[in-house]
């Protein structure tokens, strides 16, 4: 599975509960994270999902910088 999550608050909130990601994982899954999120929430949620015997990685991309008229 792959997400891309635009913060932590949406981060938490799609993992937990009981339609949560980390409810749909289970051993020999693999969440793959692509949000820009902060470390200390990744770290978080990947403790739970290791908890429930699965794997996440964290593979964070950034937007790209805006361009001038000139450039274009």
């Amino acid at each position: 599975m792959f997400t891309s999550i635009p913060n932590d608050d949406v981060l938490r909130e799609v993992a937990s509960g009981d339609d949560g990601i980390i409810a749909g994982l289970g051993a020999g899954k693999v969440w793959v994270d692509v949000s820009t999120v902060s470390p200390s929430a990744s770290r978080e949620v990947a403790r739970k999902v290791h908890e429930a015997g699965a794997l996440m990685l964290d593979a964070p991309v950034s937007g790209s910088v805006p361009r001038s008229n000139r450039e274009r």
